[in-house]
This record gives C-alpha cells, structure tokens and sequence, in this order.
C-alpha cells in the first residue's frame, strides 16, 4: 500500500509538466508586461479547447479544433524556446 507521502509525490510528477505547458504560451503572449493574470488566462485557453475537444460530436469541428491545439502547441513551443535563450 503506497502511503501518503508517495501518493503526494506521484500527483507533483503527473502535475508538474501539466503546469509547464501554458508557462511557454504565456511566454508567447508576454511582450512587455504578464503576471499572473496573463498566466491564469492560457490556462483556461487550454482548458477551454479541451472542453469543446471532448465534447465536439462532428468531424469538422473536431479537425478544426484539433487545428487549434497543434496552433496553441507551435506557440508554446516558440515560447519556451524565448524563455531559453534569455537565461
């Protein structure tokens, strides 16, 4: 039986990349100024393009919000390739 402290370990490693992915959008958007602000709106983008995702029941809207994660994924790769070369 895995106690507490192990239950607790496995969810930050599970958790952790899940809260890396909207620090590259953020990093995108952010020009001159951010904050948490900023932070807290890419993460309800992903989670808004994650709800209709899911509960999308055509093919066409499916592709074109499929489309949109490829489009916020090449952003938040940019993103973290900015936030590397500045460090």
């Amino acid at each position: 039986m895995v106690g507490r402290a192990g239950r607790d370990e496995s969810q930050r490693q599970v958790l952790a990349p899940g809260l890396h992915v909207p620090l590259g959008l953020a990093a995108f958007a952010n020009q001159h100024s951010g904050g948490w602000g900023l932070f807290a709106a890419c993460i309800g983008i992903y989670f808004a393009q994650a709800y209709f995702y899911f509960r999308s029941r055509k093919v066409w809207s499916t592709l074109l919000l499929f489309g949109g994660l490829v489009g916020l994924l090449i952003c938040n790769v940019s993103g973290c390739r900015a936030m590397l070369n500045t460090h």
